[in-house]
């Protein structure tokens, strides 16, 4: 494994390349491309501010006060059926900076919330070296949090119906490589939100469990996709969707 983690085979013969523009993201496979829904279009169109520490803290407040309780992202898919009252979750795509996510974790633990720390090891913008990432994640984990694994970025998801049957193992090849880092099991995976292309189902590999925003939750707010201020908490918390929400935060968009 390299210094910033990245696995060189799962660029490797998947076929699929990602046209990104300001706008919007758009998936190519042998010519034919996918856009995203107007809904999707609708999310992309602005670039969120980078948003403050003291915004966190209220954000977090009002999800506790608002919410019956919280679930980590492994949690949901064994409860889902049986969930009565309002519930969320707070999900973290670490593609970039790994050492804020620690910042987050811990702003969170003092909050008395544990959250889904999701990242990719692909990526070449952690910003640490493999020994250091191996520290991160288990500080992460001893503060009560889950730590799992963020797919590949949207370049490297193919969609559904059109999914590769070599990308599975490539998946597989990730899952190892973060259960050495952690020396323990992971339960959790997902796309980036940005992904765009969810799969219809999940992917169940082994007892490992995919689980999408699509398959978890109707209810997603994304401080990529959306401006995560208190009038649009107000909102969004109106007329939910569904019982639950799934709320994602990008570690590099969060400032002191």
């Amino acid at each position: 494994m390299s210094n910033h983690l990245q696995d060189d085979k799962i660029r490797e013969g998947s076929g699929f390349k990602g046209l990104t523009t300001k706008r919007l993201v758009i998936i190519e496979k042998n010519g034919e491309k996918y856009s995203p829904s107007p809904a999707q279009k609708r999310g992309l169109k602005m670039a969120p501010p980078p948003y403050s520490l003291a915004l966190l803290a209220s954000l977090l407040k009002f999800l506790k006060n608002s919410f019956d309780d919280h679930y980590l992202l492994r949690e949901v898919p064994q409860v889902r059926s049986q969930v009565q009252a309002s519930k969320f979750i707070i999900r973290h795509d670490v593609q970039r900076n790994l050492p804020w996510a620690l910042t987050l974790a811990q702003k969170e633990a003092e909050a008395g919330l544990r959250s889904s720390f999701l990242v990719d090891l692909n990526s070449p913008d952690l910003g640490v070296h493999e020994r250091e990432a191996k520290t991160i994640l288990h500080q992460i984990n001893d503060l009560e949090h889950e730590v799992g694994l963020l797919l590949p970025l949207p370049e490297y998801c193919p969609p559904a119906k059109t999914r590769p049957t070599n990308f599975i193992p490539h998946i597989s090849i990730l899952i190892h490589q973060m259960e050495e880092l952690l020396e323990q099991p992971i339960f959790s995976l997902a796309f980036p939100d940005e992904s765009l292309m969810y799969p219809e189902q999940s992917y169940f590999l082994a007892t490992k469990i995919c689980a999408s925003s699509a398959f978890l939750s109707q209810w997603l707010l994304s401080d990529r996709l959306h401006n995560l201020h208190p009038q649009v908490w107000e909102r969004e918390f109106s007329s939910p969707p569904d019982k639950i929400l799934q709320l994602v935060l990008h570690p590099e968009l969060w400032r002191d």
